[in-house]
């Protein structure tokens, strides 16, 4: 999943030289790149780079998305499909990125099993007691706390106070 954010002024998802040029290129990367929900959509309203959600899912693609992540919104294939038909994204980028979608899928098993086991052991501890107490400790674990001293580390004043809240009673 790729960074909803950007580098100098530059929207990750929307970046050619880092998701072709480092990621896959320099890095080998061979795997699908799948973005964060609406980041296409949030290149024009968001960012501003595109003037429109149409030249977002061009810049996306063109950058090296594969696949748009927005649940409930089912736009995305009809807009490309419409962009492929008028030339504006080949049927190629298309093709490479359904071909790297269904790769992932055939990785992990989606082709030889597509359902779960409704009998697997593990089923009845989802969301139990237990696994919310393994949850509460994994992210005590995970907590990290910053003394602003002397050092100036962190961009707060001395007088200053924040409040850091963990969501769990």
């Amino acid at each position: 999943m790729v960074n909803s954010g950007s580098i100098n002024g530059i929207p990750v998802h929307s970046s050619r030289e880092l998701l072709t040029g480092l990621l896959r290129e320099q890095l080998g990367f061979n795997g699908m790149v799948v973005t964060d929900y609406q980041d296409i959509e949030k290149l024009t309203y968001f960012h501003h780079v595109a003037a429109t959600y149409e030249e977002g899912i061009q810049m996306a693609l063109g950058a090296g998305i594969d696949m748009s992540m927005v649940p409930l919104d089912y736009s995305f294939p009809v807009i490309l499909e419409q962009l492929v038909q008028s030339g504006k994204i080949s049927e190629g980028v298309v093709n490479n990125a359904a071909g790297r979608i269904l790769q992932l899928k055939e990785n992990v098993g989606l082709f030889a099993k597509p359902y779960g086991d409704p009998n697997d052991p593990r089923l009845p501890s989802v969301g139990s007691a237990a696994d919310r107490l393994a949850s509460l400790e994994i992210a005590r674990q995970t907590i990290t706390l910053l003394k602003n001293d002397s050092t100036s580390a962190l961009a707060l004043l001395a007088a200053s106070s924040i409040l850091v809240w963990s969501g769990f009673s």
